[in-house]
């Protein structure tokens, strides 16, 4: 005789795998294979948005975050705009009993302009990218980081942390705290990175400057909390 009380309790039956097809809505052809599990588009877009909000759920509970306006870094890699992609699907996403009331308060796009070290970014490209979300977007330009104002005194403690000791560095902090009054912010930006000798030196200080900035920006505009985009060598 059966307990009905221990059917009850069994899971549902897994669907059958349809050889050639999504597994998941078994109906689609797969067009793509992620560690040999085969999804169509939907299904594994579903899927990662699935993912990305138990993630998020984990992260916040860990750190306590309260509900809050969040900025999204955008800088147009491929792990940024999915990023993006995934916090907007996410923010637009039907809800139902817990997960009704959305995690953030609001969501803004924010983005460090390079092109005063890198005439040919695709700033363009990035805009569109922004647009499609549907988001706010805002967007600093990186030799903002010799404009006046909050901040400079944790910058110049990254500075110090981050690039090895010598006369660049020393040379940058002294710009950093009394700026060239003849020079434009875009010059004083290029005398920095030209005292660097050193390509690592160089790189570290790209990401401190601009992680500064997005930081900055995300006071500026009440964002309680940052999401970044990284990859497996560098933050996107």
């Amino acid at each position: 005789m059966c307990d009905a009380s221990i059917n009850d309790a069994l899971p549902p039956p897994r669907r059958k795998l349809v050889p050639g097809m999504c597994i998941k809505c078994k109906v689609t052809k797969p067009s793509i294979s992620i560690r040999r599990t085969l999804y169509c588009k939907d299904c594994f877009v579903k899927a990662s948005i699935v993912k990305f909000r138990a993630a998020l759920t984990k992260s916040r509970k860990r750190v306590e975050l309260p509900q809050t306006k969040v900025l999204v870094a955008l800088s147009g890699g491929a792990a940024s705009s999915a990023m993006l992609k995934l916090t907007a699907d996410f923010m637009n996403m039907e809800r139902k009993g817990t997960d009704a009331e959305p995690p953030f308060t609001g969501v803004v796009v924010g983005h460090v302009d390079e092109s005063c070290l890198f005439p040919g970014s695709q700033e363009d490209e990035i805009c569109a990218i922004a647009a499609e979300s549907g988001l706010p977007y805002f967007k600093v330009a990186l030799e903002d980081v010799f404009a006046p104002g909050e901040g400079q005194l944790a910058l110049l403690e990254l500075v110090k942390a981050s690039i090895a000791p010598g006369a660049a560095l020393d040379q940058f902090c002294a710009r950093l705290v009394e700026p060239a009054q003849t020079d434009s912010h875009a010059d004083q930006l290029k005398a920095l990175f030209a005292g660097l000798t050193s390509a690592t030196d160089k790189e570290d200080m790209l990401e401190i400057v601009k992680t500064a900035l997005i930081m900055r920006l995300a006071r500026n505009l009440e964002c309680g909390a940052v999401l970044l985009g990284d990859s497996a060598t560098r933050t996107a």
